[in-house]
């Protein structure tokens, strides 16, 4: 017998996955601001340099996992 090859199916809706991740980009960033900020005010930084610190490499750790999730999805 021939088998018919399987579609794949997209689970859920695309729009949610991608508002899901534009949450957890803004969780992210919020969370590397406070961290930030705390230590900065712990250790009287006038420049805050932990929250600028905390907030790119949040940033840039935020968009490795993007390009990560949409490579997945081409497969």
């Amino acid at each position: 017998m021939i088998e018919k090859p399987k579609k794949k199916r997209k689970s859920g809706n695309s729009y949610l996955k991608y508002s899901g991740l534009g949450f957890q980009m803004v969780a992210i960033i919020m969370a590397a601001l406070w961290l930030g900020s705390k230590i900065d005010t712990k250790f009287n930084f006038d420049p805050p340099y932990f929250t600028i610190l905390f907030i790119l490499v949040a940033f840039g750790l935020f968009m490795t996992k993007l390009v990560v999730d949409l490579s997945k999805e081409d497969k």
